[in-house]
């Protein structure tokens, strides 16, 4: 966003095809405008949610995680519109989920509001942030992969490079479907 902030998202568009892709991508370009023009991660979702709900006949719908980190403070704000929340895995080798703010996917209803929360992000700390895909995958026995067996993995990937978490996490994936598609 500028020297000193960062922007994170991460979105999950409601059905597939060609429809939901170009919905996506406008959800996309409406996003990154609004953050580009500044205020908090709030105001951001509360003004795409607004403008996805025109002429939204399809009602198709995103789920949104929204953060700016602060590199001089350190600090991250963020807020959800329906989207599963990211963890933090600690220098200290603990793992927790963000504090969900309790928002309503974007593109459902207009006039809602978006509630903020700040965490501090210190030296050593990564945030994973992921969609249900990870998370609903299935094995041969129709179980989910679950939330638990996530942050199962993101405790053993502690000590991991950053740059591998993301395969190893997708490597356990693969396993429990046993390579399903």
């Amino acid at each position: 966003l500028d020297e000193r902030r960062l922007g994170i998202v991460i979105a999950d568009v409601a059905g597939k095809g060609a429809g939901a892709a170009l919905f996506m991508a406008r959800a996309f370009t409406i996003l990154d405008s609004t953050a580009r023009r500044g205020g908090g991660p709030g105001e951001v979702l509360a003004h795409l949610n607004d403008l996805l709900c025109v002429n939204n006949d399809k009602f198709i719908f995103v789920t949104v995680f929204y953060g700016i980190f602060d590199g001089s403070s350190g600090t991250l704000t963020f807020a959800h519109a329906g989207h599963t929340p990211p963890f933090l895995i600690r220098a200290d080798r603990s793992v927790e989920p963000l504090q969900l703010t309790g928002g309503v996917a974007v593109g459902v209803k207009p006039n809602l509001e978006y509630r903020e929360r700040s965490i501090e992000i210190r030296p050593g700390d990564t945030a994973f942030c992921y969609t249900d895909g990870i998370t609903e995958a299935k094995n041969s026995s129709n179980e989910e992969f679950s939330v638990t067996n996530l942050e199962k993995v993101l405790v053993d990937c502690a000590q991991v490079p950053v740059e591998d978490i993301a395969g190893r996490v997708i490597e356990e994936v693969n396993e429990f479907t046993e390579h399903a598609p």
